[in-house]
């Protein structure tokens, strides 16, 4: 039970009570099997590690909060229990190995062409009396007559191809509509085994080629749909038959983890993209173990500037067969100078080597957030921080609308592009701007260009939790271990005009800014509010239950005065509220309270007065020198 339902404290809004320590504590949530607990806390990163892998997120984002300078005390990690969730085949490539590990058991599969498709290219245009003879996956067609024209017979050839099963599509290409592409059903072969023309006048001829139809979507989810279920017990997967399968736990309600990766396999070419940009840093991708690095000068490039320059390095080069060729996007293309022979690629931090593969997609509304919070909550609520491993959109957003009932604040960071290259008003889709929108006042955005691998957000509550609340400003704060993101000044202002914060590069060093919640209320005024409240109810409620009896008169109102002074004067300590003005405390004369309630024991009309200390952001000077 709060102590709200006692004492009842009004400064923004009615609250629950929130321990001391509890303001310094971050929870974690994500979903996993290491513990069967709802929540365990930890009070190092060495103890993370004796329930979590290096490579889990819980682990990653614990490590992040840890490596601050000002380090907390303690953070909690909660579970999840989702039971269910939808895996898509984002990208249908091959030669590639496909990965889908539950309960740290991986199920790969290769993904390799198997079939073929068909070219037929005439050496000239059919004439009246010709006579079409095609053969297709060893059985022959109905002799195909001439018709009026060329493109009329090669649309009656195309007809009578699309009639066999086998067939998806058929496309008449060419200026002259002189070639036939043939094109299998996914993972079936169309191939053309002769096409001769008789009759007529003249017979053209036809060159018929094989080429490997590529690998579909669909293959890949119905292979792993069926190696999952022959390898994992406890889980089901099911075939949705548009590249997407089903996963759920055969006990509703037993969580599974879940995780999923692809890898190239020997390729002979690649594409690298450029994901990231920083002043003095070493990009490398590394082939057959030979490093080729472009440093970044001191100054503003961008993602097709370091791209390019590392073009040039590769193409310049002699000791291994493998050219490089500039998409002009931020991105090059890496080729084998034989090919089919293959080679060996790795790339640095701020370079992806692949762009392609398995995603999860978000979770049913039925396996909502909501009550994995509100389950936790009731098991412990000594935590006051929250942040996800979550990035889905439909989770955040739904953490956020609970966080904005409870005496609690919620970080997420995002590496969506619109938060900074969209203006406010124009992005609506943005995790930034809907929270803006719903003008979220417990909730804060943070962009960041690797929050899909990384969490800064967790950095930054490492970093200003350890510290009394209201004697904090969440600007310029540095982030062990995170890299600054290196925005034009438009993007920046794209970010703050949404509320969002950003952590980038300012007078030689990265910081944070501008340290406000969703709605642009500053961070440690929603945080110290919440503390002044809570001592409040606390320092209130204390004197009730410690005393015999509170006799309503004047000396018993002035021992609730006495509290509320003491609270106040705590937070004057914390330069959370000023001290000129004087914070004023009125209550009511004995006298002067209504017989009605004295007789339910209500004492009302307490009242305080204060102002906040604030906090030094932008500093102008303006100044006059002379000879």
């Amino acid at each position: 039970m709060p102590l709200s339902d006692i004492v009842n404290v009004q400064i923004t809004r009615e609250t629950q009570t929130v321990s001391e320590a509890g303001f310094g504590t971050l929870m974690i949530l994500g979903t996993h099997k290491r513990f069967n607990d709802r929540i365990r806390f930890y009070t190092s990163i060495q103890d993370v590690a004796n329930d979590f892998e290096s490579t889990d997120l819980e682990y990653i984002a614990a490590q992040e909060a840890f490596s601050q300078a000002l380090s907390p005390q303690q953070i909690a990690i909660g579970r999840r229990t989702f039971d269910s969730a939808t895996i898509k085949v984002e990208t249908a490539l091959a030669p590639f190995n496909y990965t889908v590990t539950i309960n740290s058991i991986p199920v790969t599969i290769p993904s390799s062409p198997t079939a073929q498709n068909s070219t037929v290219v005439m050496s000239g245009d059919f004439v009246t009396g010709n006579s079409i003879a095609i053969t297709l996956n060893g059985t022959p067609l109905t002799p195909i007559p001439f018709n009026t024209d060329q493109i009329t017979t090669m649309n009656d050839i195309a007809t009578a191809l699309l009639a066999i099963p086998a067939v998806d599509t058929v496309e008449i290409t060419d200026p002259n509509n002189r070639t036939l592409i043939i094109s299998g059903k996914p993972n079936v072969s169309a191939i053309v085994n002769s096409f001769f023309v008789t009759g007529g006048a003249s017979q053209p001829t036809a060159t018929i080629t094989n080429p490997i139809q590529p690998v579909s979507t669909e293959t890949i989810a119905n292979s792993l749909v069926t190696a999952i279920n022959a390898a994992i017990l406890g889980v089901t997967a099911t075939d949705l038959l548009n590249g997407t399968f089903s996963l759920t736990a055969n006990v509703p309600g037993v969580p599974y983890t879940l995780d999923v990766s692809t890898t190239i396999v020997n390729p002979d070419q690649a594409k690298v993209t450029v994901t990231q940009v920083e002043p003095n840093t070493n990009y490398t991708v590394t082939i057959n173990g030979v490093d080729f690095t472009y440093t970044s000068p001191n100054e503003v490039q961008t993602n097709e500037d370091i791209a390019a320059a590392l073009v040039t390095i590769i193409s310049a080069q002699t000791l291994v067969p493998v050219g490089a060729s500039d998409n002009l996007d931020g991105s090059l293309e890496l080729s084998a100078d034989v090919a089919g022979t293959p080679f060996v690629l790795s790339v640095s931090e701020g370079i992806l080597s692949k762009q392609f593969g398995l995603i999860i997609e978000p979770l049913s509304p039925s396996d909502t957030v909501i009550n994995d919070l509100n389950t936790i909550q009731q098991i412990d609520d000594t935590w006051y921080a929250l942040a996800l491993t979550d990035r889905t959109s439909a989770t955040v957003l739904s953490a956020a609308g609970w966080t904005e009932g409870q005496v609690k604040i919620f970080g997420t960071a995002s590496a969506d592009p619109d938060i900074i290259n969209l203006a406010a008003g124009v992005d609506l889709n943005s995790v930034a701007a809907k929270c803006n929108q719903s003008g979220y006042v417990r909730t804060f955005v943070l962009y960041h260009q690797d929050a899909n691998n990384d969490f800064p957000e967790c950095a930054w509550f490492g970093g200003v939790l350890p510290l009394d609340p209201g004697s904090e400003t969440w600007k310029f704060k540095r982030l062990n271990s995170i890299s600054y993101s290196n925005l034009t000044s438009t993007q920046s202002q794209n970010a703050r005009n949404k509320k969002a914060n950003t952590y980038e590069y300012i007078g030689g060093v990265g910081i944070t800014r501008e340290g406000t919640m969703a709605q642009g209320e500053f961070i440690d005024i929603v945080r110290g509010v919440d503390w002044l409240t809570s001592r409040i109810q606390e320092f209130v409620y204390s004197v009730l239950v410690n005393s015999n009896k509170v006799p309503y008169t004047d000396s018993g109102i002035a021992a609730i005065e006495a509290e509320i002074r003491r609270a106040l004067q705590l937070g004057i300590g914390n330069n959370f509220i000023a001290n000129d003005p004087v914070p004023t405390v009125t209550v009511p004369k004995a006298a002067n309270v209504p017989a009605n309630d004295k007789a339910q024991r209500i004492l009302r009309n307490v009242k305080f007065q204060a102002t906040l200390a604030g906090a030094i952001h932008t500093v102008n000077i303006t100044g006059t020198v002379t000879v």
